[in-house]
Protein backbone atom coordinates (compact mmCIF):
# COMPACT_ATOMS: atom_id res chain seq x y z
CA UNK A 1 0.00 0.00 0.00
CA UNK A 2 2.94 2.15 1.18
CA UNK A 3 3.55 2.10 -2.79
CA UNK A 4 0.11 3.51 -4.46
CA UNK A 5 0.74 7.27 -3.83
CA UNK A 6 -2.43 8.28 -5.75
CA UNK A 7 -4.41 5.70 -3.95
CA UNK A 8 -7.72 7.85 -2.63
CA UNK A 9 -9.94 4.57 -1.43
CA UNK A 10 -9.03 1.95 1.19
CA UNK A 11 -11.14 -1.11 2.36
CA UNK A 12 -9.42 -2.88 5.09
CA UNK A 13 -12.55 -4.30 6.96
CA UNK A 14 -13.46 -7.59 8.07
CA UNK A 15 -9.27 -8.60 8.29
CA UNK A 16 -10.00 -9.67 12.33
CA UNK A 17 -6.23 -11.57 11.22
CA UNK A 18 -4.75 -8.56 11.48
CA UNK A 19 -4.35 -8.85 15.33
CA UNK A 20 -3.57 -4.85 15.81
CA UNK A 21 -4.80 -2.61 13.35
CA UNK A 22 -3.74 0.78 15.08
CA UNK A 23 -0.37 -0.18 14.93
CA UNK A 24 -1.27 -0.56 10.99
CA UNK A 25 -2.98 2.34 10.19
CA UNK A 26 0.08 4.34 12.28
CA UNK A 27 2.60 2.76 10.24
CA UNK A 28 0.49 3.38 6.75
CA UNK A 29 0.34 6.90 7.87
CA UNK A 30 4.45 7.62 9.12
CA UNK A 31 5.60 4.21 7.71
CA UNK A 32 6.66 3.14 11.54
CA UNK A 33 4.28 1.11 14.13
CA UNK A 34 5.28 3.71 16.48
CA UNK A 35 4.75 6.88 14.93
CA UNK A 36 7.94 8.44 15.41
CA UNK A 37 8.42 8.32 11.12
CA UNK A 38 7.91 11.47 9.63
CA UNK A 39 5.69 11.77 6.70
CA UNK A 40 6.87 9.96 3.47
CA UNK A 41 5.30 12.13 0.08
CA UNK A 42 5.70 8.43 -1.19
CA UNK A 43 2.74 7.39 1.18
CA UNK A 44 -1.29 7.66 0.51
CA UNK A 45 -1.82 9.29 3.77
CA UNK A 46 -2.33 12.73 2.29
CA UNK A 47 -4.01 11.45 -0.73
CA UNK A 48 -6.67 8.72 0.94
CA UNK A 49 -10.23 10.13 1.31
CA UNK A 50 -12.54 6.84 1.97
CA UNK A 51 -11.00 4.94 5.08
CA UNK A 52 -12.94 1.42 5.82
CA UNK A 53 -11.31 -0.45 9.05
CA UNK A 54 -14.73 -1.75 10.11
CA UNK A 55 -14.92 -4.84 12.02
CA UNK A 56 -10.98 -5.39 12.94
CA UNK A 57 -9.23 -5.37 16.52
CA UNK A 58 -7.23 -2.35 17.45
CA UNK A 59 -5.71 -3.99 19.59
CA UNK A 60 -5.69 -2.47 23.74
CA UNK A 61 -5.79 0.98 24.47
CA UNK A 62 -2.29 0.83 25.53
CA UNK A 63 -0.32 -0.20 22.56
CA UNK A 64 -1.31 2.51 19.56
CA UNK A 65 -5.12 1.37 20.06
CA UNK A 66 -6.11 4.48 17.97
CA UNK A 67 -3.30 6.61 16.41
CA UNK A 68 -2.54 10.14 18.35
CA UNK A 69 -3.05 13.46 16.59
CA UNK A 70 -0.21 14.19 15.65
CA UNK A 71 -0.03 10.98 13.11
CA UNK A 72 -3.68 11.58 12.49
CA UNK A 73 -3.60 14.92 11.35
CA UNK A 74 -1.38 13.79 8.16
CA UNK A 75 -4.47 12.75 6.71
CA UNK A 76 -5.15 16.31 5.31
CA UNK A 77 -7.92 14.99 2.75
CA UNK A 78 -9.66 12.16 4.72
CA UNK A 79 -13.77 13.01 4.38
CA UNK A 80 -15.13 8.99 5.58
CA UNK A 81 -13.97 6.84 8.19
CA UNK A 82 -15.37 3.69 9.32
CA UNK A 83 -14.25 1.74 12.14
CA UNK A 84 -17.73 0.12 13.03
CA UNK A 85 -16.96 -2.59 15.80
CA UNK A 86 -13.19 -3.07 15.58
CA UNK A 87 -12.46 -3.20 19.13
CA UNK A 88 -11.28 1.12 19.75
CA UNK A 89 -10.99 1.23 23.46
CA UNK A 90 -10.32 4.51 26.08
CA UNK A 91 -10.39 7.97 25.09
CA UNK A 92 -9.79 8.90 21.11
CA UNK A 93 -8.02 12.29 20.49
CA UNK A 94 -8.83 12.58 16.89
CA UNK A 95 -7.69 14.48 14.30
CA UNK A 96 -7.34 17.70 14.47
CA UNK A 97 -9.16 21.08 13.68
CA UNK A 98 -7.51 20.76 10.02
CA UNK A 99 -9.43 17.60 8.96
CA UNK A 100 -12.96 17.96 7.70
CA UNK A 101 -14.85 15.04 8.01
CA UNK A 102 -18.04 14.13 6.15
CA UNK A 103 -18.82 10.86 7.90
CA UNK A 104 -17.52 9.05 10.52
CA UNK A 105 -18.50 5.83 11.97
CA UNK A 106 -17.03 4.95 15.45
CA UNK A 107 -20.21 2.70 16.77
CA UNK A 108 -20.36 -0.78 18.95
CA UNK A 109 -16.69 -0.19 20.35
CA UNK A 110 -15.43 0.73 23.82
CA UNK A 111 -15.03 4.51 23.72
CA UNK A 112 -14.80 6.31 26.80
CA UNK A 113 -14.16 9.34 26.12
CA UNK A 114 -13.80 11.99 22.65
CA UNK A 115 -10.75 14.32 22.82
CA UNK A 116 -10.52 18.13 22.01
CA UNK A 117 -10.04 19.00 18.53
CA UNK A 118 -11.59 15.97 17.31
CA UNK A 119 -11.84 17.58 13.61
CA UNK A 120 -13.61 20.33 11.87
CA UNK A 121 -17.76 20.34 11.44
CA UNK A 122 -18.81 21.66 8.21
CA UNK A 123 -22.43 21.67 5.96
CA UNK A 124 -20.55 18.50 4.34
CA UNK A 125 -20.67 16.82 7.96
CA UNK A 126 -23.69 13.78 7.10
CA UNK A 127 -23.18 11.53 9.98
CA UNK A 128 -21.01 10.98 13.15
CA UNK A 129 -21.76 8.14 14.75
CA UNK A 130 -20.78 7.27 18.36
CA UNK A 131 -23.11 5.17 19.39
CA UNK A 132 -22.86 1.68 21.19
CA UNK A 133 -19.71 2.76 22.87
CA UNK A 134 -19.20 3.28 26.94
CA UNK A 135 -18.95 7.14 26.79
CA UNK A 136 -20.05 9.16 30.39
CA UNK A 137 -20.69 12.65 29.04
CA UNK A 138 -21.20 13.84 25.98
CA UNK A 139 -18.20 15.81 24.66
CA UNK A 140 -17.17 19.17 23.81
CA UNK A 141 -15.98 19.27 21.32
CA UNK A 142 -18.62 21.08 19.10
CA UNK A 143 -19.69 24.74 18.72
CA UNK A 144 -23.50 25.46 18.45
CA UNK A 145 -22.54 28.90 17.25
CA UNK A 146 -20.58 27.29 13.92
CA UNK A 147 -22.20 28.96 10.72
CA UNK A 148 -21.70 25.12 9.30
CA UNK A 149 -24.91 22.85 10.81
CA UNK A 150 -24.08 19.19 10.67
CA UNK A 151 -26.33 16.53 9.24
CA UNK A 152 -26.56 14.31 12.17
CA UNK A 153 -24.53 13.49 15.55
CA UNK A 154 -25.34 9.86 17.43
CA UNK A 155 -24.85 9.12 20.65
CA UNK A 156 -27.11 6.77 21.18
CA UNK A 157 -26.52 3.26 23.36
CA UNK A 158 -23.72 4.67 25.73
CA UNK A 159 -23.74 5.50 29.08
CA UNK A 160 -24.47 8.97 29.19
CA UNK A 161 -25.20 11.67 32.45
CA UNK A 162 -24.38 14.70 31.16
CA UNK A 163 -22.57 17.29 28.92
CA UNK A 164 -18.54 17.59 29.98
CA UNK A 165 -17.59 21.28 31.27
CA UNK A 166 -21.45 22.22 31.64
CA UNK A 167 -20.48 25.64 32.62
CA UNK A 168 -18.66 26.24 29.19
CA UNK A 169 -20.82 23.62 27.12
CA UNK A 170 -20.79 25.23 23.79
CA UNK A 171 -23.63 23.20 21.77
CA UNK A 172 -23.66 20.51 19.51
CA UNK A 173 -24.02 22.39 15.71
CA UNK A 174 -26.38 19.30 14.44
CA UNK A 175 -29.79 19.31 13.02
CA UNK A 176 -30.34 15.99 14.12
CA UNK A 177 -29.11 14.76 17.93
CA UNK A 178 -29.67 10.70 19.31
CA UNK A 179 -28.82 10.81 22.78
CA UNK A 180 -31.28 7.65 23.46
CA UNK A 181 -30.94 4.70 25.65
CA UNK A 182 -28.08 6.39 28.16
CA UNK A 183 -28.50 7.53 31.93
CA UNK A 184 -29.67 11.02 31.41
CA UNK A 185 -32.04 11.76 34.61
CA UNK A 186 -31.86 15.56 34.18
CA UNK A 187 -32.68 16.54 30.80
CA UNK A 188 -29.67 18.00 28.74
CA UNK A 189 -30.58 22.15 29.25
CA UNK A 190 -26.79 23.00 28.05
CA UNK A 191 -27.59 21.63 24.65
CA UNK A 192 -30.19 24.62 24.44
CA UNK A 193 -28.75 27.19 26.31
CA UNK A 194 -25.85 26.94 23.91
CA UNK A 195 -28.64 27.89 20.95
CA UNK A 196 -27.81 24.28 19.50
CA UNK A 197 -30.16 24.37 16.22
CA UNK A 198 -31.40 20.87 16.57
CA UNK A 199 -34.58 20.37 14.58
CA UNK A 200 -34.97 16.46 15.68
CA UNK A 201 -34.14 15.80 19.05
CA UNK A 202 -34.35 11.89 20.66
CA UNK A 203 -34.22 11.14 24.28
CA UNK A 204 -35.75 8.21 24.64
CA UNK A 205 -34.85 5.23 26.82
CA UNK A 206 -32.89 7.36 29.64
CA UNK A 207 -34.37 7.92 33.26
CA UNK A 208 -35.18 11.83 32.66
CA UNK A 209 -38.31 12.95 35.49
CA UNK A 210 -38.53 16.37 35.09
CA UNK A 211 -38.07 19.00 32.46
CA UNK A 212 -38.07 22.53 34.24
CA UNK A 213 -39.34 25.74 32.89
CA UNK A 214 -36.71 27.28 30.70
CA UNK A 215 -34.75 24.34 29.71
CA UNK A 216 -35.23 24.41 26.50
CA UNK A 217 -36.33 28.33 25.36
CA UNK A 218 -33.70 30.37 27.60
CA UNK A 219 -30.40 30.61 26.75
CA UNK A 220 -27.24 30.84 29.12
CA UNK A 221 -27.16 34.25 30.01
CA UNK A 222 -30.96 34.41 30.74
CA UNK A 223 -32.13 35.51 27.45
CA UNK A 224 -34.51 34.01 24.78
CA UNK A 225 -33.01 30.69 22.66
CA UNK A 226 -33.18 31.81 19.54
CA UNK A 227 -32.94 27.93 17.83
CA UNK A 228 -35.19 26.90 19.99
CA UNK A 229 -38.02 27.53 17.01
CA UNK A 230 -35.77 25.05 14.66
CA UNK A 231 -37.04 21.66 16.78
CA UNK A 232 -39.59 20.01 14.68
CA UNK A 233 -39.26 16.46 16.40
CA UNK A 234 -38.83 15.43 19.77
CA UNK A 235 -38.80 11.89 21.14
CA UNK A 236 -39.13 11.11 24.63
CA UNK A 237 -40.16 7.48 24.85
CA UNK A 238 -39.34 5.69 27.73
CA UNK A 239 -38.83 7.75 30.64
CA UNK A 240 -40.51 9.01 34.12
CA UNK A 241 -42.30 12.26 32.82
CA UNK A 242 -45.30 13.25 34.50
CA UNK A 243 -45.68 16.45 33.18
CA UNK A 244 -44.17 19.09 30.74
CA UNK A 245 -43.49 23.00 30.96
CA UNK A 246 -45.00 25.63 29.05
CA UNK A 247 -41.80 25.53 27.06
CA UNK A 248 -43.30 22.94 24.96
CA UNK A 249 -46.47 25.55 24.01
CA UNK A 250 -46.32 27.10 20.58
CA UNK A 251 -44.70 30.00 22.22
CA UNK A 252 -41.56 28.54 22.75
CA UNK A 253 -41.45 25.46 19.85
CA UNK A 254 -43.65 26.77 17.31
CA UNK A 255 -42.63 24.56 14.16
CA UNK A 256 -43.04 21.32 16.30
CA UNK A 257 -44.48 18.35 13.92
CA UNK A 258 -43.96 15.05 15.51
CA UNK A 259 -44.02 14.49 19.56
CA UNK A 260 -43.35 11.42 21.55
CA UNK A 261 -43.99 10.66 25.29
CA UNK A 262 -45.47 7.14 25.13
CA UNK A 263 -44.05 4.94 27.96
CA UNK A 264 -43.87 7.71 30.50
CA UNK A 265 -45.89 8.20 33.72
CA UNK A 266 -48.78 10.81 32.04
CA UNK A 267 -52.55 10.92 33.67
CA UNK A 268 -53.46 13.22 31.47
CA UNK A 269 -52.85 13.60 27.97
CA UNK A 270 -50.00 17.03 27.89
CA UNK A 271 -51.63 19.82 26.85
CA UNK A 272 -48.97 21.58 25.90
CA UNK A 273 -47.81 20.44 22.37
CA UNK A 274 -51.61 20.99 20.87
CA UNK A 275 -50.71 24.63 21.30
CA UNK A 276 -48.81 24.02 17.74
CA UNK A 277 -50.37 24.84 14.89
CA UNK A 278 -47.71 22.80 12.77
CA UNK A 279 -48.21 19.52 15.05
CA UNK A 280 -49.23 16.60 12.86
CA UNK A 281 -48.56 13.54 15.35
CA UNK A 282 -48.52 13.21 18.80
CA UNK A 283 -48.05 9.77 20.69
CA UNK A 284 -49.09 9.13 24.75
CA UNK A 285 -49.08 5.42 24.44
CA UNK A 286 -48.47 2.94 27.71
CA UNK A 287 -48.71 5.82 30.60
CA UNK A 288 -48.10 4.04 33.79
CA UNK A 289 -47.39 4.65 37.47
CA UNK A 290 -44.33 3.31 39.71
CA UNK A 291 -46.36 0.00 39.85
CA UNK A 292 -47.16 -0.06 36.65
CA UNK A 293 -50.82 0.53 36.93
CA UNK A 294 -52.50 2.38 33.67
CA UNK A 295 -53.29 5.98 35.03
CA UNK A 296 -54.31 8.00 31.78
CA UNK A 297 -58.21 6.99 31.42
CA UNK A 298 -59.74 10.46 29.85
CA UNK A 299 -59.23 11.29 26.11
CA UNK A 300 -58.29 14.81 25.48
CA UNK A 301 -61.42 16.45 24.74
CA UNK A 302 -60.59 18.58 21.56
CA UNK A 303 -57.68 17.06 19.96
CA UNK A 304 -59.98 16.54 16.95
CA UNK A 305 -60.01 19.89 16.28
CA UNK A 306 -56.13 20.78 16.54
CA UNK A 307 -55.59 22.51 13.55
CA UNK A 308 -52.70 20.47 12.11
CA UNK A 309 -52.81 17.33 13.97
CA UNK A 310 -53.13 14.07 11.50
CA UNK A 311 -51.88 10.99 13.91
CA UNK A 312 -52.91 10.19 17.72
CA UNK A 313 -51.78 6.92 19.37
CA UNK A 314 -53.53 6.47 22.53
CA UNK A 315 -52.90 2.88 22.87
CA UNK A 316 -52.04 0.56 25.87
CA UNK A 317 -53.63 3.11 28.59
CA UNK A 318 -57.34 3.05 30.29
CA UNK A 319 -59.42 5.19 28.48
CA UNK A 320 -63.01 5.00 28.93
CA UNK A 321 -66.09 6.34 27.06
CA UNK A 322 -64.91 8.89 24.32
CA UNK A 323 -67.75 11.55 23.93
CA UNK A 324 -66.14 13.69 21.23
CA UNK A 325 -67.25 13.44 17.48
CA UNK A 326 -64.52 11.77 15.55
CA UNK A 327 -63.78 14.30 12.36
CA UNK A 328 -61.72 13.03 9.01
CA UNK A 329 -58.93 15.75 9.50
CA UNK A 330 -58.01 13.41 12.94
CA UNK A 331 -57.27 10.57 9.94
CA UNK A 332 -55.16 8.07 12.20
CA UNK A 333 -56.09 7.07 15.73
CA UNK A 334 -54.55 4.01 17.79
CA UNK A 335 -56.40 3.20 20.73
CA UNK A 336 -55.34 -0.51 20.75
CA UNK A 337 -54.99 -2.08 24.16
CA UNK A 338 -57.74 0.33 25.78
CA UNK A 339 -59.98 -2.57 27.80
CA UNK A 340 -62.33 -0.29 28.90
CA UNK A 341 -63.26 1.87 25.70
CA UNK A 342 -66.51 2.95 24.18
CA UNK A 343 -65.72 4.83 20.51
CA UNK A 344 -68.66 5.89 18.43
CA UNK A 345 -67.00 6.17 15.01
CA UNK A 346 -70.77 6.93 13.06
CA UNK A 347 -68.93 10.49 11.75
CA UNK A 348 -66.05 9.02 9.76
CA UNK A 349 -67.68 5.24 8.78
CA UNK A 350 -67.96 6.28 4.86
CA UNK A 351 -64.11 7.94 4.90
CA UNK A 352 -63.32 4.90 7.11
CA UNK A 353 -64.85 2.38 4.16
CA UNK A 354 -62.98 4.28 1.56
CA UNK A 355 -60.05 4.29 3.23
CA UNK A 356 -59.31 7.71 3.70
CA UNK A 357 -59.60 7.28 7.62
CA UNK A 358 -57.34 4.53 9.81
CA UNK A 359 -58.47 3.45 13.40
CA UNK A 360 -56.11 1.25 14.66
CA UNK A 361 -57.68 -0.94 17.48
CA UNK A 362 -58.75 -4.60 19.07
CA UNK A 363 -61.80 -6.66 17.76
CA UNK A 364 -62.96 -6.96 20.86
CA UNK A 365 -63.43 -3.22 21.91
CA UNK A 366 -66.55 -1.46 22.45
CA UNK A 367 -66.08 0.36 19.29
CA UNK A 368 -69.85 1.45 17.23
CA UNK A 369 -71.26 3.33 14.24
CA UNK A 370 -69.37 1.36 11.14
CA UNK A 371 -70.31 -2.00 9.78
CA UNK A 372 -66.78 -1.46 7.92
CA UNK A 373 -64.79 -2.11 11.50
CA UNK A 374 -64.13 -6.01 11.94
CA UNK A 375 -65.56 -5.87 15.24
CA UNK A 376 -66.17 -9.30 17.70
CA UNK A 377 -69.77 -8.37 19.19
Amino acid sequence: VLHLPELQVLNLACNRGIKDMGAEWTRLITGKTDGSGSEDPTTVASKIQMLYLGYNDFGDEDNNNFPPLKVLSHMKNLHMLDCTSSGVKGKVEGFGSDIVLSQLLLSDNEITEIGGEFCSFSNDVETLNFANNKIELIPNIFDASSLYVMGGVDFSGNQITGVADPDNFKGINASSVNLSNNKLVKFPKELFQAESPITTLNLAGNGIEKIEEGDIVNNRAGGRNKNANLISTIDLRFNKLSSLPDDFRATGIPYLRGFDVSYNCFSKVPEQPLNCSELEAIGVRHQRDEKGRRILREWPVGITECPSLLQLQIGSNDIRKVDEEMTPQLWIVEVKDNPSITLDVTSVCSYISAGLWMLIYDKTQDIRGCDALDIEN
